[in-house]
């Protein structure tokens, strides 16, 4: 009797404890995709937001999986990686003489949040609460193309991003009626150009991550065994991609569904594997120091950055930081964090096990998500607002056993 009642209490606590751990994930995904916005509406109608805030709530957030993570259950190799990005941080501080929080940041959260959806007890279903985000994203995106001047009253974007360091003083004096440099294209809309040249952020009040939430809720949709019961996801990104004129979100779901149907999944997950390199070496081919405002150049002048690359910048030891590469993520990664880090954590994100070959398939897809935008944008894939979103979901594919993930 005394072993029951001790299992049965047990089991309670583990209930419990898997409740609050669930209850906070679905808190912290609900900020990460909102808080930006709400930020952006008291700056805009009561007090100015500092960058030193924004940093607080994302530390505050973290904090919050850390505690979680702490308690356990823990993944050896997950620690292990969490370790090993500590370590990196403090040895490239003592070359560089330069600490910037991001590059800890920006390699945490994948590995903590891949770890908190493994533990994800499905109070809400992944399916469902993606749907609830996709349902928010465009609302607040209609509203925002259809009633401009609404959506100007609750939020004015660009002294938003002026007030948090995103945008100099002077783009407010050539931004369009308060939204971001980027939420008019000047060369006219390439998605239906009868809709007008206005390009729509909602709640992420950036096109650029407005379109990469598109392609993450293609690769969503495309990854279901029954085509038919992705069809929303699918369909909503290719909404979104319009919302925003995203050249990048458009040019992607089409090639996701034409891998996706295409290759047999044991090929997709070998395309996926290989993308960085693939996409590397046609950056190389494309070469060019001209820095302008298309596929091509980015994509080149991605190539002339690492091609130019000095050896201590392979390593992350340069302390001279001539270039912040705006647009060109795999440089900006290997140079502030070093080539062996990066190669460290795609070789563990190719190792995941998942449970199922929708999970197999959504983490392919995803993979070529994250090749092929750290190619043409620099941080992005960094950025709070979607990203914890699209690793949650990965992580609660993941294989389960005894409540641990494995891989």
């Amino acid at each position: 009797m005394r072993s029951f009642r001790l299992k049965y209490n047990l089991k309670q606590h583990e209930s419990a404890s898997s409740d609050a751990l669930s209850n906070y994930a679905i808190l912290l995904l609900f900020s990460a995709l909102l808080y930006q916005a709400f930020f952006c509406f008291v700056n805009t109608h009561f007090f100015r937001i500092t960058p030193s805030l924004l940093m607080l709530t994302e530390i505050v957030l973290l904090t919050g999986v850390v505690a979680f993570f702490i308690r356990g259950p823990i993944s050896l190799k997950m620690l292990s990686l969490l370790v090993l990005v500590f370590a990196n941080a403090f040895l490239l501080v003592i070359f560089q003489q330069h600490f910037d929080p991001k590059t800890i940041r920006n390699l945490m959260i994948p590995i903590l949040i891949i770890w908190l959806g493994a533990q994800y007890n499905n109070k809400i279903s992944p399916d469902q609460l993606l749907k609830y985000f996709t349902y928010i994203v465009i609302a607040v995106g209609l509203v925002e193309f259809i009633l401009p001047a609404v959506y100007r009253i609750f939020f004015n974007v660009i002294e938003y991003q002026v007030a948090t360091g995103r945008a100099s003083d002077i783009a407010i004096e050539y931004s369009q009626g308060g939204f971001s440099m980027n939420g008019t294209r000047w060369g006219g809309r390439h998605l239906l150009p009868f809709l007008g040249d206005h390009r729509t952020s909602s709640v992420f009040l950036e096109t650029v991550n407005m379109g990469n939430f598109g392609v993450l809720i293609a690769c969503w949709g495309l990854s279901k065994k029954d085509i038919k019961s992705g069809l929303f996801f699918i369909a909503a990104a290719f909404a979104v991609a319009v919302l925003a004129d995203s050249r990048f979100a458009s040019t992607l779901i089409t090639i996701l569904l034409i891998l996706r149907f295409l290759l047999p999944l044991k090929a997709l997950e070998i395309t996926s594997y290989l993308s960085p390199f693939l996409i590397l070496l046609f950056c190389f081919y494309l070469y060019t120091p001209i820095n302008m405002d298309d596929f091509k150049t980015r994509l080149g002048t991605t190539g002339y950055y690492i091609l130019n690359f000095k050896a201590s910048e392979f390593f992350g030891l340069s302390n001279y930081h001539y270039s912040m590469f705006v647009d060109q993520g795999y440089a900006y990664l290997i140079h502030f964090t070093g080539l062996t880090l990066p190669l460290i954590m795609w070789f563990s994100f190719c190792r995941l096990n998942m449970a199922t070959n929708e999970g197999r398939i959504f983490k392919s897809l995803f993979g070529v998500l994250v090749a092929a935008n750290l190619a043409i944008s620099g941080d992005s894939i960094f950025s709070f607002k979607w990203v914890p979103i699209a690793w949650f979901l990965l992580g609660t594919l993941l294989i389960k056993k005894n409540n641990i993930a494995k891989g």
